[in-house]
């Protein structure tokens, strides 16, 4: 972005106050911090927003460019990338409500964020097993997945509670 830039799209509103880049575990574990601190009373299970912009910074280690590059669908918004010490890529990237989502998207009418860890992505709820714990198919619940459905790619989409 052209210096003097910075501000007109607030790229300089966005800077990591995280500490040095930890293990995977630990990352993952902080940033699912963020959306569990957030479950809704009222609908148990169900996570409601990523968290505020302050809780997210703090998660990214500090030092890093914010490298968001503005396009016609969305003009504000952030995204960092690093490396933890274990070698795993990680990507945060979030943006104003896109101009071009579908209608009814969480990302047409909100700031949303996706955080993704190696080929993984965080998901807004934690995901669950159909299979009960003793049968042979069953997997612990997470937030992590990768996005191989529509379902997982829209439940990737983060929803910032105050940008």
């Amino acid at each position: 972005m052209p210096e003097g830039l910075a501000d007109l799209f607030g790229a300089d509103q966005w800077v990591p106050t995280g500490g040095a880049p930890t293990t995977t575990a630990a990352t993952r574990h902080g940033f699912e911090l963020l959306v569990q601190a957030h479950v809704n009373p009222l609908t148990p299970g169900v996570i409601d927003g990523g968290g505020t912009c302050a809780n997210i910074l703090a998660a990214i280690p500090a030092g890093l460019q914010n490298i968001f590059e503005f396009e016609p669908r969305s003009q504000h918004g952030f995204k960092f990338t690093w490396t933890d010490t274990d070698g795993v890529p990680w990507q945060v990237h979030g943006h104003e409500p896109d101009a071009g989502a579908v209608a009814g998207h969480v990302g047409a009418g909100a700031w949303t964020m996706r955080v993704q860890c190696g080929r993984d992505f965080m998901m807004s709820r934690q995901l669950v097993s159909d299979f009960p714990a003793l049968h042979a198919n069953y997997t612990p619940p997470t937030f992590w997945s990768r996005c191989s459905t529509p379902l997982k790619v829209g439940l990737s989409h983060i929803v910032i509670n105050n940008p």
